[in-house]
């Protein structure tokens, strides 16, 4: 998420999300990670400087259980959808 801060002054902002933040960094614009953020549930804090582009990694996780059934054998199923710079990361494993 990349935010631009049009003030003559530093501030602090936040940005809540609709499910709880994971795991959050500062990046460059090149989205290299630069320093760790601390979210607070479905809140992350940071400081934008004056005049700057703020560039923001963030992870939000959430699992859906699968049951299906494999050679005649029920399964279960667990699916993980990260959010993760703008793309989505879908993950399937056995639970």
């Amino acid at each position: 998420m990349r935010v631009f801060s049009p003030t003559d002054k530093a501030v602090n902002a936040s940005l809540k999300t609709f499910k709880p933040i994971k795991k959050a960094w500062l990046t460059d614009l090149d989205e290299k990670r630069q320093q760790e953020l601390k979210p607070a549930g479905h809140v992350l804090k940071f400081k934008a400087a004056k005049k700057k582009i703020v560039t923001i990694e963030f992870r939000l996780c959430t699992t859906l259980q699968i049951a299906g059934m494999r050679m005649g054998k029920p399964i279960a199923m667990s699916l993980s959808l990260t959010l993760l710079a703008g793309r989505i990361i879908i993950r399937l494993e056995h639970v």
